[in-house]
């Protein structure tokens, strides 16, 4: 069995989920295994707030579930 990297992403914001996808829309799930370690088990756009406050949405309409990306065959969301 060949060990593969293990990429490890500290913070599940913006910069973090993008830097997940990017690599793993880069290389196969044999190539590389990421690990996104947060201490919220969800992740909002900022302006997304922005529809909260005005009514437009709820709060519960205006996240992603980070544990969403466990489906995802490269990537493991830690809390």
């Amino acid at each position: 069995m060949t060990d593969i990297p293990h990429v490890v992403i500290l913070g599940g914001g913006f910069g973090g989920l993008s830097t997940a996808n990017e690599i793993r829309n880069s290389l196969s799930s044999s190539q590389v295994k990421i690990t996104i370690i947060d201490k919220k088990d969800w992740f909002m756009v900022g302006f997304a707030k922005l529809w909260i406050i005005n009514g437009t949405r709820t709060f519960e309409n205006s996240i992603g579930h980070l544990n969403e990306l466990e489906k995802k065959e490269t990537t493991k969301h830690i809390l």
